[in-house]
């Protein structure tokens, strides 16, 4: 069934995404928060196998990833290479370590942004760090089920 569901997702140019790239992303943002953003696939955040169909009727316009509470979609049938798909979970993990969209063109965040950009910049570690504490204790709080 899963291969079925790749073999529907696939670019037409045939790139098999490489899902390590995603993990990585994930470990690269727990590496540089100190473990304070620490997004785990299958424990507290989902990870969904989306397409720019998903986008569009979502955002009314193509993306290749998305961010909604905790779960990130990657429009995996856009994704042209291993590069894009780690910039893209990248991206996507920063949201949801509550981090917004940035002006500079060389930040992770920025929407639409370079896929030559492979890790968050000083800046977007020192935006994560600036979030205010009690957003991020409710988030956590959120997450194992408790409601303030």
């Amino acid at each position: 069934m899963r291969k079925l569901l790749l073999a529907l997702l696939l670019p037409a140019c045939g790139h098999i995404p490489d899902y390590g790239q995603i993990y990585r992303a994930a470990d690269e943002w727990r590496e540089l928060t100190d473990g304070r953003c620490h997004p785990v696939i299958g424990q507290n955040v989902t990870l969904r196998e989306s397409s720019q169909w998903d986008c569009k009727r979502a955002f009314g316009r193509g993306c290749l990833g998305w961010h909604r509470k905790n779960t990130i979609g990657i429009a995996l049938d856009a994704i042209r290479s291993d590069k894009v798909l780690h910039h893209v979970a990248l991206h996507e993990f920063g949201h949801w370590c509550g981090l917004k969209h940035s002006i500079d063109p060389s930040s992770v965040m920025y929407p639409g942004g370079d896929s030559a950009v492979q890790r968050p910049t000083k800046e977007d570690i020192e935006a994560f760090f600036a979030t205010d504490e009690r957003t991020l204790i409710e988030k956590s709080m959120r997450q194992l089920g408790v409601h303030l």
